[in-house]
C-alpha cells in the first residue's frame, strides 16, 4: 500500500472552499521546557499559514516550564497580533495547557499540535479536507492507519498498539489511535467537552475522544507522517507515566459507565470576579482588594456590588490563570452559591516537597490532592447535610450569598456557616497553597491556623509516642509481635508516598526520609552520650 505524502498538498489546498479558509483556525501549541525549538517552530507554523492565506491565530501555552522559552517567545512575538503567549505557574500536564489555550481562542476550527513538530503543520489541509468530505466534527492523526509513514522506535510502536487495543475494548471508539499529537476539531465539539474533563495529563486524549463520541460527535482518522526526534526511545514516557496512564484510563472508563458526565450542565456565563486577598502584595492589582483581617469585609460590601463572584485568597494561595474560565462554567448552574476548592502544594525543592508532603498531610485541614482520582457522580451537588462549620475564607462565593451570611451573623467574626447545602466541593476548580519556604514562615503559618491543627498535631504525637513505647516493650520483652503496629505505619507511609508521588519519586522520598530520620536519631544519641560524660 502506498504511503501517505505531502506531494499533492497544493491540489488539496485548492479543493478547500474559500469560505472555509476565511474562517479562523486556532492553532493550540502546548509546550514544556522546549526553549531550544519553540520560537523556531512557532515561526514555521506562522509562515505556512500565511503562505496558504488562511485566517488563523497561534496560541502558545507554556505548561510551567523551567527554562526561558516564555521569555524568548515574548521577545519574538509580543507585537504579533496573530500570536498569544500564555503561561501556567507550574506543570499541570499537556491537557491542562490545551484547555487553557482553548479558553483564550476564538477560532471556528481548533488544531492541537505538539510543539516538537514531529507531526508537521502540513497535515492541516488534509485534515480539513477530510473533515469537509466526511462531514465529521473531529479528525485525528492515526499511527494505526496502514498508509501512515512512521519513523519511531519499536518499543513505542508496541506500547501504542497495546494501548490502542485496551481502548478498543473499553471504549469501542470509531478510531483506532487516540494518542497521536495532532487533532482537528470543530469548535462546538470542544465547547461541550473540553472544559469538563478531569484528566489533564496522561489519559487526556482518550477522555476527550470518549466524551466527544458519547455526546454524538463524529470522529474520523487520517494517515500521518511521523518523524521521531526525541533523544530516547520512550521520550518523556517512563514507568510512572505508563502506570498513571492506565490508572487514568480506568477512571475515564468508570466515569463513562457511571454516567458521570450527564450531570454536568453545559454552557458558560461571563461573570465579574473580585479577589479579597490577605496578601498585601495584591493590593494594587486589578479587581484585588487587600484586607488585613476578615473583619474588614462588611465595609467593602458597597464596593463589591459591581462583582458577581467573590474569591477569598489567603496568604500563600495562588490562583491559576484558568480559574475564572472554570468558575464561569460551574456558576452557570444557578443553584450553586459557592465553591470549596481543592488545594495543591506548590514547592520546587525536593527536601521541601518531602517535608511538606509529610507535614501537609498531618496538619493542613484543607487537604492535599496530589493526583486525579475518580470522583463521585454527584460531585456538583450539595455538601452533605449537617456538615461541619466552614469559615468564610474557605469558599468562593456568589456576592449575594456573602452579603446574606454577613447580615445573618450581625457582622460578628469569625463568621461560621452551618448546614450550607448550596456549596459544592468540585474537582474542576482548585487553587495552590504555596507552603512556607523556611522555618520562620512555617511557624507563622501554623500560628495563624485554626485550633484544629493543634488537635491533629497532638493526636499524631500521641500515636507516635504509643508506637515508640510498643517498640521498646517489644525489644525488652522480646515479644516482637508488638512491633507489628509500627511496621504497619511504616508500610502505610511507604504506600502513601508511592501512590501520591509515583514510583520513582516515591521511593526516592522514602529513602531520603529515612536518611533524615536516622541522622536525627544519631544526633540525639550523640548528644545524650556527651551529656552523660
Amino acid at each position: 500500500m502506498q504511503k501517505f505524502t505531502f506531494e499533492n498538498i497544493n491540489s488539496v489546498l485548492q479543493n478547500i472552499p474559500i469560505d472555509i479558509k476565511q474562517k479562523k483556525v486556532s492553532i493550540l501549541l502546548p509546550y514544556y521546557n522546549e526553549a531550544s525549538i519553540i520560537v523556531q517552530n512557532t515561526h514555521i507554523i506562522i509562515s505556512q499559514l500565511v503562505a496558504w492565506e488562511w485566517d488563523f491565530e497561534v496560541i502558545v501555552s507554556d505548561d510551567g516550564s523551567h527554562d526561558n522559552g516564555y521569555e524568548l517567545l515574548n521577545q519574538e512575538f509580543a507585537q504579533n497580533p496573530k500570536v498569544q503567549i500564555i503561561r501556567s505557574p507550574r506543570n499541570y500536564g499537556k491537557g491542562r495547557a490545551l484547555c487553557t489555550a482553548f479558553e483564550k481562542s476564538i477560532g471556528e476550527y481548533v488544531l492541537f499540535i505538539d510543539s516538537d513538530l514531529e507531526l508537521s503543520i502540513d497535515h492541516l489541509p488534509y485534515f480539513m479536507d477530510k473533515m469537509i468530505q466526511s462531514n465529521s466534527d473531529v479528525v485525528i492523526g492515526s499511527k494505526e492507519d496502514p498508509r501512515s509513514d512512521l519513523n519511531y522506535p519499536l518499543i513505542r510502536k508496541i506500547f501504542s498498539r497495546g494501548y490502542a487495543l485496551i481502548n478498543k475494548i473499553l471504549f469501542n471508539l470509531s478510531v483506532k489511535d487516540t494518542q497521536t499529537g495532532i487533532k482537528l476539531f470543530k469548535r462546538e465539539a470542544l465547547e461541550s467537552t473540553l472544559p469538563y474533563l478531569l484528566v489533564k495529563r496522561f489519559a487526556f486524549d482518550i477522555e476527550l475522544l470518549a466524551l466527544c463520541q458519547h455526546r454524538g460527535y463524529t470522529i474520523e482518522s487520517h494517515p500521518i507522517i511521523l518523524h521521531y526526534t526525541r533523544g530516547t526511545e520512550l521520550g518523556r514516557m517512563n514507568l510512572d507515566a505508563i502506570l498513571s496512564m492506565f490508572k487514568d484510563t480506568l477512571a475515564v472508563f468508570w466515569r463513562l459507565k457511571s454516567k458521570f458526565w450527564e450531570n454536568i450542565e453545559l454552557g458558560k456565563k461571563n461573570l465579574n470576579y473580585a479577589i479579597l486577598s490577605f496578601d498585601e502584595k495584591d493590593k494594587d492589582k486589578k479587581d484585588n482588594f487587600y484586607i488585613a483581617t476578615i473583619e474588614e469585609v462588611p465595609a467593602l460590601l458597597p464596593t463589591l456590588k459591581a462583582y458577581d463572584i467573590i474569591i477569598f485568597k489567603e496568604l500563600g494561595d495562588e490562583i491559576p490563570i484558568f480559574s475564572q474560565d472554570i468558575l464561569d462554567r460551574i456558576f452557570i448552574d444557578p443553584t450553586i452559591k459557592g465553591i470549596l476548592p481543592l488545594l495543591y502544594p506548590l514547592t520546587k525543592d525536593i527536601s521541601e516537597e518531602l517535608y511538606y508532603s509529610i507535614i501537609g498531610n498531618m496538619f493542613f485541614p484543607k487537604g492535599y490532592y496530589p493526583r486525579y482520582r475518580p470522583v463521585k457522580q454527584d460531585f456538583i451537588k450539595d455538601i452533605k447535610e449537617d456538615s461541619d462549620l466552614f469559615s468564610t475564607t474557605m469558599f468562593v462565593y456568589r456576592r449575594e450569598l456573602l452579603e446574606e451570611i454577613i447580615t445573618q451573623n450581625d457582622n460578628k467574626f469569625p463568621i461560621k456557616i452551618k448546614n450550607v447545602r448550596d456549596m459544592v466541593h468540585t474537582p474542576f476548580y482548585f487553587i495552590h497553597k504555596k507552603f512556607p519556604d523556611n522555618k520562620k514562615e512555617f511557624q507563622e503559618f501554623i500560628k495563624n491556623q485554626s485550633n484544629d491543627i493543634i488537635g491533629i498535631k497532638k493526636t499524631i504525637k500521641n500515636i507516635y509516642m504509643f508506637l515508640i513505647v510498643l517498640f521498646i516493650v517489644a525489644i525488652v520483652s522480646r515479644e516482637y509481635l508488638f512491633i507489628l503496629p509500627l511496621l504497619l505505619v511504616e508500610m502505610g507511609m511507604c504506600f502513601w508516598y508511592i501512590y501520591s508521588l509515583g514510583i520513582r519519586k516515591g521511593v526516592r522520598y522514602i529513602i531520603l526520609f529515612n536518611i533524615v530520620r536516622m541522622t536525627r536519631v544519631w544526633n540525639i544519641a550523640n548528644s545524650l552520650i556527651k551529656n552523660k560524660k
